[in-house]
């Protein structure tokens, strides 16, 4: 007996192929921001990396979607966290205020869940 992948469906087994392709793939907005530099380059400890990644998809015309990945990412060292959204920073501060007071609502939504 071998583990070998099941077969494709046969044509006219009333199973129906769908087909799809990636045209084009580029980067409408990237950025970078490091609140805490150049002291953070000194750190010793290695930081706590979350990554929250959302996706949405839009139709533009028949048969053709523009698909929209959003990553946000939260990296906490020490008692300090930078919150980051949509490649600009939301906001910087300590984490326990950050996490139960949080100064901006985007903050806020995504330490609650609402997003992210």
């Amino acid at each position: 007996m071998t583990d070998s992948p099941p077969a494709a469906p046969a044509p006219g087994d009333g199973m129906q192929t769908v087909q799809m392709s990636i045209e084009k793939i580029y980067v409408k907005d990237l950025s970078l921001e490091n609140p805490g530099a150049p002291q953070s380059f000194a750190l010793r400890e290695s930081p706590q990396v979350e990554v929250g990644l959302r996706t949405r998809a839009e139709q533009v015309e028949p048969d053709v979607y523009e698909c929209v990945l959003t990553i946000t990412v939260t990296a906490r060292v020490a008692d300090k966290t930078a919150f980051m959204l949509n490649g600009d920073l939301v906001e910087f501060g300590p984490t326990d205020k950050m996490f139960t007071n949080p100064d901006k609502k985007e903050t806020e939504d995504y330490v609650t869940g609402k997003f992210g």
